[in-house]
């Protein structure tokens, strides 16, 4: 039995905006039974069925010793999702906001964001073009306090 690891992901830092970089850290997932060794560096594992996006050969640098007795049933955890190894952050709510009033009368607003996956500790400030992907979550947000969007 192992532990698959993924890292987490990271947000580039822009020059001049605080707090655009969570922590970096690691998650395991997991456990999964070793089907077999492919060669001395690569295992293939038993993924959960829901897991059918993710290929089943690892590189051992991404796989942890599991130690512990062996779980009843399987672990029924979401697969991150991953791009180049890492997990893409994906936004689970919006916590709060803030306005900030701009030269000309322009408003500024920012939202704190908690990502799936991420406990609320590491919730982010994100700005409002950030949303273009996510514009079902910023409308239900924008919705339940009644504030208008300039995205």
């Amino acid at each position: 039995m192992v532990l698959l690891k993924f890292k987490k992901a990271r947000l580039k830092k822009r020059p001049g905006k605080e707090g655009a970089c969570p922590k970096l850290s690691t998650t395991y997932y997991g456990p999964f039974k070793v089907i077999e060794k492919i060669n001395d560096v690569a295992f293939r594992l038993a993924l959960l069925e829901h897991w059918w996006k993710v290929h089943n050969a690892f590189h051992v640098s991404l796989l942890c010793k599991y130690v512990g007795p062996e779980p009843l049933e399987p672990v029924m955890e979401d697969p991150p999702e991953v791009k180049e190894l890492e997990e893409v952050l994906q936004p689970e709510q919006i916590v709060f906001h803030k306005e900030r009033k701009l030269a000309r009368g322009k408003l500024h607003k920012r939202y704190l964001v908690k990502f799936r996956n991420y406990s609320p500790m590491d919730a982010k400030w994100m700005d409002e073009t950030y949303f273009q992907e996510y514009l079902q979550l910023l409308q239900a947000y924008l919705e339940a306090f009644q504030l208008r969007s300039a995205v």
